[in-house]
């Protein structure tokens, strides 16, 4: 979920400016399709990494809008993977 290569590399920022990376994916015509899904992104972490926790929500924000805007739900953002499928 930390993704680093263009169209944007989500890695490159203390605080994800969500809107403009947003643009630029918009922009790269790189659009999902994605409607009716339900996603969770397990063992999303920053365990060992210098990331702040303003920078994991701007990370999760930014994920909540580029599922949305593709017509998905995100049900479940967490570092661990501890999650049951039937508990969302």
């Amino acid at each position: 979920m930390r993704h680093s290569v263009p169209p944007v590399n989500l890695e490159n920022f203390s605080v994800i400016p969500v809107a403009a990376c947003i643009d630029s994916v918009k922009n790269s015509r790189f659009v999902l399709h994605l409607n009716a899904v339900r996603v969770a992104a397990l063992g999303v972490h920053t365990y060992g990494l210098k990331m702040s926790p303003q920078y994991y929500e701007s990370l999760e924000i930014f994920w909540q809008r580029i599922l949305m805007d593709a017509g998905a739900e995100l049900v479940a953002f967490q570092p661990d993977r501890d999650w049951a499928l039937n508990s969302q």
